[in-house]
């Protein structure tokens, strides 16, 4: 009921002392049509082993066992693969999508409900510009809709002159392996100061067939005229589509209140915002969740995760 919650369950165990595992992200099986019904995938990168993770339940989350090990590209460094999302499609396949070096996103497929993975493909190049003072990965977010078709979308800036500014791109694929070429998905605001960035996306599983509904949210990045720092401020938005990602909405915006960077904590890549996004679908409408920085007090940092629904 989301009051209650069991004990925690070990799904993956460390040797070391040190960050081992990054990025996990789970993903089930729902799908009515598919032989691996029930069954969930947790992905992760494993910093130990130099490999991405792949953990199988069929049990509800109770017992955990290894998958197969996801072939990346040989070219591919694990030192910079991050951002690892795993979509199990109607047909029982499992495609697993992921950002690798050299700024590239890239994609796997299993057939037999994660036990091998095929050779990896490319989805796109990775063009995305640091953002000024903040700390903002380029990592992918992945969604499927009732038809097996794939949504992969992130921050890139190949839309811009010069690869300025970010924008939130989408890329579509039938079957996880051929992708089509990205496109600009979040509306340009007034001026060109604005850094779309950390998009995350949902499909609605009930929409109709070439009616698929998507929404995506981001975050927005203002820092026009920065005489200091930390300068600049951020947005939480949502953009839909109703057309399986042909034509898009109009930007919504889900802050009250812009957040200052100053009311993020500093690190050495950037104020941290965090990557703490996600969009769902729930009784036909799109659920936002995201990172809200409020002003510190007593020195404090204060920042809380909050969802927005659709109206």
């Amino acid at each position: 009921d989301g009051l209650r919650w069991s004990l925690p369950v070990v799904a993956a165990s460390a040797s070391g002392a040190s960050l081992a595992y990054d990025k996990e992200w789970i993903a089930c099986d729902n799908w009515g049509t598919s032989p691996f019904r029930g069954r969930c995938y947790l992905a992760y990168t494993d910093e130990e082993e130099r490999q991405l993770g792949v953990e199988l339940t069929t049990d509800g989350g109770l017992a955990w066992r290894l998958g197969g090990t996801p072939r990346i590209p040989p070219e591919g460094s694990l030192r910079s693969v991050v951002g690892v999302l795993p979509a199990p499609r109607p047909d029982g396949s499992l495609v697993i999508a992921y950002v690798s070096d050299p700024d590239e996103l890239a994609a796997t497929r299993s057939g037999d409900g994660g036990v091998t993975f095929s050779p990896a493909v490319r989805v796109a190049e990775v063009h995305s510009t640091d953002l000024p003072g903040i700390r903002a990965e380029a990592l992918p977010s992945v969604a499927v809709d009732r038809t097996g078709n794939l949504y992969a979308t992130w921050h890139d800036c190949r839309f811009r002159k010069g690869c300025t500014v970010n924008d939130v791109v989408l890329a579509q694929s039938r079957d996880g392996v051929s992708w089509s070429t990205p496109t600009r998905v979040s509306p340009q605001l007034p001026g060109s100061d604005f850094n779309a960035f950390t998009p995350a996306i949902a499909a609605d599983s009930s929409s109709p067939a070439g009616r698929g509904r998507l929404a995506i949210t981001y975050y927005s990045l203002r820092s026009e005229n920065c005489r200091f720092v930390p300068c600049g401020t951020v947005d939480a938005r949502r953009v839909t589509s109703s057309s399986s990602g042909r034509t898009w909405s109009a930007s919504e915006r889900l802050t009250a209140r812009s957040m200052q960077l100053g009311w993020m904590p500093d690190t050495s890549a950037g104020r941290m915002l965090g990557d703490y996004v996600s969009t769902s679908y729930a009784g036909g409408r799109a659920i936002s969740v995201f990172a809200l920085a409020s002003p510190p007090v007593d020195g404090h940092f204060r920042q809380a995760i909050f969802a927005s629904l659709a109206r």
